[in-house]
């Protein structure tokens, strides 16, 4: 369900980890983020990022991509998309239980039938009860071409099902890359920017020493 090397989108893990992230299902607070970095909890919300804009989290939690897609997942991708995405798995669940149940009730009557034809081997052919037990193969055999019927449908249903939610994890997948590019390289200039201003904070430190000795008496 990943893509080689990438985490995988298939673990359905509802909490965030830490390293900023905050997640809506987390049963912790996240870690203080360092000075200068805001938290990615705290620098993105529901409500003011339904542009859908990149996260601007710290540079070592963006780099922990498992952690990153958690957080993506549950607070970043859009809302719609992960209600499609849920509706579909809870269909295909579905789905999948009726069609065990179908399966099963083609097993009994498939067995139920073949009793019926040893029953009906071993007696007389035109006796009451060799009627009755045609009667009832009769009746098991329309049933059980019935239900084999509604069985193949629901294959396919799933087989439709499955390809829909493949299509839906590639979307994720793609959606969440992209977004990730973005956000570590928003996080490396402000990570830059950042140590520029310090840099020049400690020229200056200097400059003033230096003119401090210069003009000492």
């Amino acid at each position: 369900e990943a893509l080689p090397s990438r985490p995988s989108i298939g673990s359905e893990e509802s909490s965030a980890a830490a390293k900023g992230f905050g997640g809506r299902h987390a049963s912790q607070p996240p870690a203080p983020a360092p000075v200068g970095v805001p938290s990615m909890d705290r620098s993105l919300s529901r409500a003011s990022r339904a542009d859908g804009a990149p996260n601007r989290g710290s540079l070592e939690a963006l780099q922990d991509e498992e952690a990153s897609l958690r957080h993506y997942r549950s607070e970043v991708w859009p809302e719609r998309k992960a209600k499609r995405r849920e509706a579909l798995k809870q269909e295909l669940h579905e789905a999948c239980g009726s069609a065990k149940e179908l399966g099963d009730l083609v097993a009994r009557k498939k067995q139920s039938i073949a009793v019926l034809k040893s029953q009906l081997a071993a007696m007389a052919p035109d006796c009451d009860e060799a009627e009755q037990l045609r009667l009832r193969k009769q009746m098991d055999t329309a049933y059980f071409k019935d239900t084999v019927q509604q069985l193949k449908e629901y294959k396919a249903k799933i087989e439709a099902l499955q390809q829909q939610l493949s299509e839906s994890q590639d979307e994720l997948q793609s959606d969440f890359l992209s977004w990730h590019r973005t956000a570590l390289a928003e996080a490396h200039k402000k990570q830059d920017r950042h140590r520029a201003v310090e840099l020049t904070s400690a020229g200056g430190e200097r400059v003033t020493s230096n003119w401090k000795e210069r003009v000492r008496p």
